[in-house]
Order: C-alpha cells, then sequence, then structure tokens
C-alpha cells in the first residue's frame, strides 16, 4: 500500500473512520499493514544497534591490540639491539679466552668501552676475522 494512501486512511478522523463497513474495514487493513510495517522496522533497528554495538566493540579490541602490537614490535626491536650486543660480547670474550695473558697485559689495565674497543682493533688486525 501506498505511504500517502496509509497517512490518509490513519489519519481520516475517527468517526468517518468507523462511519460505515468498508471505512471501517479499510482503516483496520491499512492500520495493522501499518502496524506490522512499524514492528518489522523496529525489530530491523534493533538488530542494526545490537550490530553497531558489536562493530564498536570489536573496533575498540582492535584498537586495544593494535597498541599492543606496537608495543611488541618495540619490545622486539629492544631484544634484537641487546641479542646484538650479546654477540658481540661473546665474540669478545672468545676471542680474548683464545689469547695468551700477555696479549692482555701488553696495553696495561683497560676496562668497559676501552677493553671493548682495544680487543675489537686486536681482532681486526688479526686474520680472525672482522670485529662486530
Amino acid at each position: 500500500m501506498s505511504e500517502v494512501m496509509d497517512q490518509a486512511v490513519i489519519g481520516m478522523p475517527y468517526e468517518m473512520a468507523l462511519g460505515c463497513e468498508v471505512s471501517r474495514r479499510q482503516y483496520y487493513s491499512r492500520a495493522n499493514a501499518v502496524l506490522a510495517e512499524r514492528d518489522a522496522l523496529a525489530a530491523k533497528l534493533a538488530m542494526l544497534e545490537d550490530a553497531a554495538a558489536k562493530g564498536d566493540a570489536a573496533r575498540q579490541q582492535c584498537g586495544g591490540m593494535e597498541m599492543e602490537i606496537e608495543e611488541l614490535r618495540a619490545e622486539l626491536a629492544e631484544l634484537r639491539a641487546e641479542a646484538e650486543q650479546l654477540r658481540k660480547d661473546a665474540e669478545r670474550y672468545r676471542w680474548l679466552r683464545e689469547r695468551d695473558l700477555e696479549t692482555i697485559s701488553r696495553g696495561g689495565v683497560l676496562n668497559l668501552e676501552d677493553l671493548d674497543a682495544e680487543i675489537d682493533a686486536a681482532r681486526c688486525s688479526n686474520s680472525d676475522g672482522p670485529a662486530s
């Protein structure tokens, strides 16, 4: 039924709608059709609102996951850098362990970064391979 006809029938004065059997049936039929359409639209609206709420919840959850992924990527980068530093330290230790004490004592006492630099320089000058 057309929306214009529905509005005309539903909007007619009550006395006119119930004035005769034909008007009464027409009014009742149109009113039931409009009520059924309203109920269907209300159900559809409820379904869409539920879907929107679930979508919002999923979007928030994904946003949290994106932040967690970024944090994990940053942590991974830190761990890779730490692993690289530990690898270099292990290479220095292995190189130093294979040398005699005379090699260590020739330059006097070296600590921390100075010792690392001397070991790296000595490793480069020898044929043991490049320093890392």
